[in-house]
């Protein structure tokens, strides 16, 4: 494997995850830490500055290993814990595998054709997340799967609009090329970094995408759950307030760099706590 599995795991406490299930009790914030360490890890091997024959081979090198630890064969310690979460917690395995495909899906693809193939890229790296967290979290309604999903999707739809400049210098245009045809937008414009008007519109309906699914979400959410999903909905609420600067900021995704800074975080992390537990 060609990268450093150990650094990366003693790095994940940084980013916008940590800070959502710090409040969780030890056991499933122990669980959540070393899953998202796992997510860290195959998101480094897909992403990383190294050559892509390279990068494929060390993803699947990760899921034989992955495969491994299921069998009781692995050596690496965070696949082994995956596996240990997986039979603490009922997760289907299958679940662990479908992220890695959507994984292998940004290394295979620099573009999609169609909506429907994006949805399902948006499905396998980030619904696939959300379905594993509520298993670890616990949940009492059916209609809980059909929350982390759509969630799953708004949160994808977000990232994908938060960061267009940085996937092109990646060589990636996550815009299908059936809505780049219907709104006009020209890959030159994602070079040039011009926001033109036909890219604005593009834009402006991924906004109206992401907060379908962000709507879709909310409304699926049981009384009954809600104080379980305190982890989802700050995540929720993270991304959603990312979401709503970009639209603030009149679309300008070439001039800004849509962060919440550690302050903005634990604010809206205190909010949504008082607002679902104490209210």
């Amino acid at each position: 494997m060609d990268i450093n599995i150990n650094k990366i795991y003693k790095e994940n406490y940084k980013s916008n995850f940590y800070y959502s299930f710090a409040f969780l009790p030890k056991n499933k914030r122990t669980a959540i830490n070393k899953f998202y360490s796992f997510c860290q890890i195959s998101d480094e091997i897909a992403d990383c500055d190294l050559e892509q024959d390279i990068k494929k081979k060390n993803l699947q090198e990760w899921k034989n290993e992955l495969k491994l630890a299921f069998e009781s064969k692995s050596n690496i310690f965070i696949l082994n814990e995956i596996k240990d979460i997986s039979e603490q917690f009922s997760i289907p395995k299958s679940l662990f595998f479908e992220l890695l495909e959507g994984m292998e899906m940004d290394l295979n693809n620099k573009t999609y054709n169609t909506y429907q193939d994006l949805e399902c890229y948006c499905y396998k790296v980030a619904s696939v997340v959300g379905l594993i967290i509520i298993k670890i979290v616990g949940y009492k309604n059916k209609t809980a799967e059909d929350y982390a999903i759509n969630l799953g999707k708004a949160l994808q739809l977000t990232n994908i609009l938060r960061d267009v400049k940085n996937d092109y210098k990646m060589g990636r245009i996550y815009f299908p090329l059936d809505d780049l045809h219907s709104f006009n937008v020209k890959k030159e414009f994602f070079k040039d970094e011009i926001l033109t008007k036909e890219l604005f519109n593009l834009l402006q309906s991924y906004y109206y995408k992401a907060i379908s699914y962000y709507n879709a979400a909310d409304s699926l959410l049981d009384k009954e759950d809600k104080r379980r999903f305190l982890v989802p909905i700050i995540m929720r609420n993270i991304y959603y307030s990312i979401l709503v600067k970009i639209k603030d900021n009149n679309f300008d995704v070439f001039n800004y760099n849509y962060k919440l800074s550690k302050f903005q975080k634990i604010y809206i992390i205190l909010k949504t706590i008082i607002k679902n537990i104490f209210t």
